[in-house]
This record gives C-alpha cells, sequence and structure tokens, in this order.
C-alpha cells in the first residue's frame, strides 16, 4: 500500500515537475518574445525619431531658404514697379512730347536726318535718351559680370536690376514710339538699332558722357548713317513673300552689325569702351550700341551631344514651327539627317560660355546658325511636296536655333 502512495506521489512530483519545466518553457519564450518586441519597437522609434530630426532641419533650411526667396522676391517686386512706374512716366511724356528738339545738351538733335525718317526722329526726347543710354552701360557690365562668373539671374543684386530697367523704360517706350511711327522695319528693336536713330543716340549719349564727337567724327558719322540707312531701305524694298523671315533677320543682323563696324572705327578707343564694355560686345540682350537686340525673342541655343542629337532636335523644331505634314515627315528627317552631317565639326563644336548659358549669345555664331538654317529651309521647300500652306508656314518660321556643343559631351 506504501508503494503504491509512494508511486502515486512520486507521479505526481514527476508530472509537477515536468509540467513546471513546460511552463517555465513557455513564459521564457514569450519573454523572448516581449523582448524582441520591445526591441523592435525602440528600434522604429529610433529611426522616427531620426528621421523627424532630419526632416525638421530640412524643413528649417527649406524655412530660411523660402524666406530668403520672399525677401528677394520682393526687393525684386519693388523694382519691377519702379520700372514699370518710370516706363508708364516716359511713355506719357513722349506722348504729349512736342515735335521741336528739347532745349538743353540735346538741342541740336537730331544731329542727322536720313531722307524720310526726320519726323520720326524729330518727334524724340533727346535728354531722355542720353540720359538714358549714357547710364547703362555700366549697369549692364556689372550685369554681364555676375553672368559670367555663373551667378544665376537670382543672385544678383535687386538694385543693379532695378537700375537697368529703371533706365531701360524709357529707353523702350523711345523704340515703341519710332516703331509706331513707321521707321523702316517697324519692329521695336529693328527701330531701335536703325542708323537714323542709332547715330543720334550715340552722339547724344556721348554729349551726355562729356565724350562729344569731333567736327572730323561727326563729319563722318553723318556720312555712314546716310549711307547705312539707305541701305537699310533698299534691303527692306527688295523682300517679297517668297522671302524666309529669317532671312529677312539675318540680312539686318550683318547690315547692321558692318554699320556698328564702321561707326567704332570712327570713335576712338576711350569713345568706344566707354559706350560698349568688352564684356557685352556681339552679345544678343547685352549689347546695347551693337546688333545684340536684334536676336532678342528670335534666337535659342540648342546643346547636343552628337549629331543624332542634333538632327532629332532640328527635326523637332522644324516640324513644329514649319508644319511638316505627316506624310512628309520621313522624307524631312531624310533631309535633315544629311543637313546635319555636312556641318563642319567646328560648327557642331562651339561650346558654350556662363553668358551663353544665361542665354547671352554671341552674334557671330547666331548669323553662322541662321544661314545654315535659311539653307535647310530652302532644301524643304525644294525637295519636299509642300501645298501652299505648307510652304507659307515653312518661310514664316520666325528665328533660328544657334547650336553648341554640350559641354559633358567633351
Amino acid at each position: 500500500m506504501r508503494t503504491a502512495v509512494t508511486a502515486a506521489v512520486g507521479g505526481a512530483t514527476l508530472l509537477a515537475a515536468l509540467a513546471g519545466t513546460l511552463m517555465w518553457g513557455a513564459q521564457s519564450t514569450a519573454d523572448d518574445e516581449a523582448r524582441a518586441r520591445e526591441d523592435a519597437r525602440a528600434q522604429v522609434t529610433v529611426g522616427l525619431t531620426d528621421r523627424t530630426t532630419e526632416l525638421e532641419r530640412e524643413l528649417a533650411s527649406e524655412k530660411r531658404r523660402t524666406q530668403q526667396a520672399e525677401r528677394d522676391a520682393t526687393e525684386l517686386r519693388k523694382a519691377v514697379e519702379a520700372a514699370t512706374a518710370e516706363l508708364a512716366t516716359a511713355t506719357e511724356q513722349l506722348a504729349t512730347a512736342e515735335a521741336e528738339p528739347p532745349a538743353g545738351a540735346t538741342r541740336n538733335y537730331p544731329a542727322f536726318r536720313p531722307a524720310g525718317l526726320e519726323e520720326a526722329l524729330a518727334g524724340i526726347d533727346w535728354e531722355v535718351v542720353a540720359t538714358s543710354m549714357s547710364n547703362l552701360p555700366p549697369l549692364i557690365d556689372e550685369l554681364a559680370g555676375a553672368l559670367a562668373e555663373g551667378r544665376s539671374k537670382s543672385e544678383l543684386p535687386p538694385e543693379t536690376i532695378g537700375a537697368i530697367q529703371h533706365h531701360n523704360g524709357p529707353i523702350l517706350a523711345v523704340a515703341m514710339k519710332l516703331a509706331q511711327s513707321g521707321l523702316a522695319g517697324t519692329e521695336v528693336n529693328s527701330a531701335f538699332t536703325h542708323p537714323g536713330f542709332m547715330s543720334n543716340a550715340l552722339a547724344a549719349t556721348l554729349d551726355a558722357l562729356e565724350m562729344p564727337l569731333t567736327a572730323d567724327q561727326r563729319a563722318a558719322l553723318e556720312r555712314i548713317t546716310l549711307d547705312y540707312s539707305t541701305r537699310e531701305s533698299q534691303r527692306l524694298a527688295a523682300y517679297d513673300d517668297s522671302t524666309y523671315v529669317i532671312e529677312k533677320s539675318l540680312d539686318e543682323s550683318r547690315l547692321k552689325r558692318a554699320y556698328f563696324t564702321e561707326v567704332y572705327s570712327v570713335l576712338t578707343d576711350e569713345q568706344h569702351n566707354t559706350l560698349r564694355p568688352e564684356s557685352v560686345r556681339g552679345r544678343t540682350q547685352l549689347d546695347l550700341f551693337g546688333a545684340g537686340p536684334l536676336w532678342t525673342g528670335r534666337a535659342g541655343p540648342v546643346l547636343v551631344s552628337d549629331r543624332d542629337e542634333l538632327a532629332a532636335k532640328a527635326t523637332r523644331w522644324v516640324t513644329r514651327r514649319g508644319g511638316i505634314a505627316d506624310d512628309q515627315q520621313a522624307r524631312a528627317e531624310e533631309l535633315i539627317g544629311a543637313w546635319v552631317a555636312d556641318l563642319p565639326e567646328p560648327f557642331i563644336a562651339w561650346v558654350p560660355d556662363a553668358l551663353v548659358n544665361a542665354g547671352m549669345l554671341q552674334v557671330e555664331h547666331v548669323e553662322d546658325s541662321a544661314a545654315r538654317v535659311v539653307a535647310l529651309l530652302r532644301t524643304l521647300d525644294a525637295e519636299l511636296e509642300l501645298d501652299v500652306d505648307g510652304r507659307d508656314r515653312l518661310r514664316a518660321v520666325p528665328g533660328t536655333i544657334v547650336v553648341y556643343s554640350r559641354p559633358d559631351s567633351e
């Protein structure tokens, strides 16, 4: 009996011990899982905390940049508002100006009066022209220097931008009035760069800068003015409906660049350098006393790594502007590919500088590109089966691509 009891107790002890072992094992596993969950939770918390901290730093940095951008925008807005007000004032003054030349230092202007331009030139306030154009060269030189350093337009001093706009507004109003008066060319920048206006503006500006023309210089400038004003009238009279728009721009640029070359040949180095700092010469949008303004809105840079990329971009450009029909697309691509293949390597390899990257292109390269584009348009006109509308659209292509080598392709 005792043996049975003992065996039973012993069995119970064994079962209890085994149960205890199983319970401990279960508790140990639960603890491990809890610790694992806690570790995972801690890792997630740390990760999220670090990411939150990083995002908060980025947000703070972005807020600082936004605040600076807002301050810059405020300054630029003020400059634009000032320039707009100045332009409105100048426009009003010009609209009410009498035809008689103003009194003062510019009372003798216009000094040069090409035939047919007398009335248009007599209605200009030459004091306004001389004041604005004598103040602009050093400001534009500063702008060109900043852009040449690779600084973006948004990084430029607001006071410089504001001053340029302040003095450019009255000049814009003058150019608009000249264009509206029917000055040969009729477009604003064509009127502004016309020899009849530009010679008077240049002479009046030199007077304001206390660098007046000598009697010999004035006589030479009068001869140049009358000669090139006649050439400009003849140029415009020679065109008909078959003339390509870009061809007209190219002819105008070449003629006026030749005019300016002759003008500067009679000036002293001091006069030339003051009117036209080295940094701006031959640049679109910068060369106030040159052919550069003619290409504003008419020329855009195209960066390419190789001829294949140029062919693709030229095809898109011509198709979009020239209205090439779908059934002519394959033939157009073939012709454009042949045109690209014939381009000389130096033309393809022209590397842009910081000013080009800012949109201030070299006029000579623009002219070279325009001449090659005219040749392409002539080929397409001759080889494609275009209807009347297609030919008109091809001839009306308003500007030119200007090819540059992509810097990373070197």
